[in-house]
Protein backbone atom coordinates (compact mmCIF):
# COMPACT_ATOMS: atom_id res chain seq x y z
CA UNK A 1 0.00 0.00 0.00
CA UNK A 2 1.44 3.52 -1.08
CA UNK A 3 1.21 6.56 1.34
CA UNK A 4 1.81 10.06 -0.42
CA UNK A 5 4.51 12.25 0.62
CA UNK A 6 6.67 15.26 -0.07
CA UNK A 7 9.96 14.58 1.35
CA UNK A 8 13.09 15.78 0.06
CA UNK A 9 15.89 13.02 -0.81
CA UNK A 10 19.24 12.56 -2.47
CA UNK A 11 19.30 10.59 -5.05
CA UNK A 12 22.58 9.29 -7.30
CA UNK A 13 22.81 7.07 -10.14
CA UNK A 14 24.79 4.12 -9.68
CA UNK A 15 25.08 2.92 -13.00
CA UNK A 16 26.19 6.01 -14.28
CA UNK A 17 28.16 7.43 -10.52
CA UNK A 18 26.08 10.94 -11.58
CA UNK A 19 26.82 13.13 -8.72
CA UNK A 20 23.97 13.56 -5.93
CA UNK A 21 21.34 15.24 -7.17
CA UNK A 22 17.94 16.37 -5.67
CA UNK A 23 14.66 14.92 -5.61
CA UNK A 24 10.76 14.84 -4.26
CA UNK A 25 9.51 11.61 -2.92
CA UNK A 26 5.94 11.96 -4.15
CA UNK A 27 4.35 8.30 -2.81
CA UNK A 28 6.25 5.61 -1.31
CA UNK A 29 5.56 2.00 0.03
CA UNK A 30 8.07 -0.62 1.81
CA UNK A 31 8.68 -1.99 -2.13
CA UNK A 32 9.44 1.17 -3.96
CA UNK A 33 8.37 5.17 -4.70
CA UNK A 34 7.39 7.21 -7.58
CA UNK A 35 9.98 10.18 -7.36
CA UNK A 36 9.93 13.86 -9.65
CA UNK A 37 12.86 15.68 -10.42
CA UNK A 38 13.52 18.92 -12.50
CA UNK A 39 16.83 17.04 -13.85
CA UNK A 40 17.22 14.20 -15.74
CA UNK A 41 18.45 11.28 -13.07
CA UNK A 42 18.13 8.54 -14.92
CA UNK A 43 17.16 5.64 -17.61
CA UNK A 44 14.91 2.74 -17.56
CA UNK A 45 16.59 -0.02 -15.54
CA UNK A 46 19.54 1.70 -13.96
CA UNK A 47 20.38 1.52 -10.91
CA UNK A 48 19.67 4.52 -8.04
CA UNK A 49 21.49 5.11 -4.53
CA UNK A 50 18.34 7.07 -2.88
CA UNK A 51 18.74 9.26 0.58
CA UNK A 52 15.94 10.27 2.30
CA UNK A 53 15.10 11.52 6.25
CA UNK A 54 11.88 9.57 8.00
CA UNK A 55 10.30 11.18 10.82
CA UNK A 56 8.11 8.68 12.58
CA UNK A 57 6.65 10.59 16.23
CA UNK A 58 9.54 13.80 16.26
CA UNK A 59 12.35 10.93 15.69
CA UNK A 60 13.93 11.38 12.74
CA UNK A 61 16.40 9.04 11.08
CA UNK A 62 18.56 8.91 7.37
CA UNK A 63 17.27 5.96 5.49
CA UNK A 64 19.50 4.72 2.41
CA UNK A 65 18.39 2.40 -0.02
CA UNK A 66 19.50 0.79 -3.30
CA UNK A 67 16.79 0.62 -6.24
CA UNK A 68 16.11 -0.06 -9.92
CA UNK A 69 14.15 2.26 -12.13
CA UNK A 70 11.53 0.69 -12.97
CA UNK A 71 9.63 3.82 -14.72
CA UNK A 72 10.51 6.82 -16.85
CA UNK A 73 8.27 10.19 -17.80
CA UNK A 74 10.56 12.23 -18.86
CA UNK A 75 8.31 13.77 -22.03
CA UNK A 76 7.68 17.02 -20.21
CA UNK A 77 11.05 18.92 -19.98
CA UNK A 78 10.31 20.89 -16.80
CA UNK A 79 9.79 17.77 -14.92
CA UNK A 80 11.14 14.30 -14.79
CA UNK A 81 8.84 11.45 -13.06
CA UNK A 82 10.51 8.17 -12.14
CA UNK A 83 8.94 4.72 -10.51
CA UNK A 84 12.04 2.52 -8.06
CA UNK A 85 11.86 -0.44 -7.43
CA UNK A 86 13.69 -0.94 -3.59
CA UNK A 87 16.21 -3.58 -4.36
CA UNK A 88 18.40 -3.26 -1.09
CA UNK A 89 18.48 -1.94 2.27
CA UNK A 90 20.38 -2.74 5.65
CA UNK A 91 17.54 -4.17 8.21
CA UNK A 92 17.71 -0.70 10.43
CA UNK A 93 17.00 1.48 7.58
CA UNK A 94 14.53 -0.86 6.56
CA UNK A 95 12.30 -1.14 9.70
CA UNK A 96 12.15 2.37 9.55
CA UNK A 97 10.80 2.30 6.37
CA UNK A 98 8.17 0.47 7.73
CA UNK A 99 7.53 2.59 10.92
CA UNK A 100 7.14 5.24 8.47
CA UNK A 101 4.42 3.75 6.11
CA UNK A 102 2.83 2.36 8.46
CA UNK A 103 2.71 5.67 10.89
CA UNK A 104 1.24 7.29 7.39
CA UNK A 105 -1.51 4.67 6.87
CA UNK A 106 -2.46 5.36 10.58
CA UNK A 107 -2.55 9.13 10.14
CA UNK A 108 -4.80 8.73 6.45
CA UNK A 109 -6.87 6.56 9.20
CA UNK A 110 -6.95 9.33 11.41
CA UNK A 111 -6.14 6.57 13.93
CA UNK A 112 -2.96 8.91 15.19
Amino acid sequence: MRVETEISATVINKTHESPALTTKIMNMSCSGMRITSKAKIAKLNNKVNITMPLVIHDLERLVTMDCDVSYVKDDDESEFVYGLNIVEMDDDDELVLRGFIYQELLHGLHMI
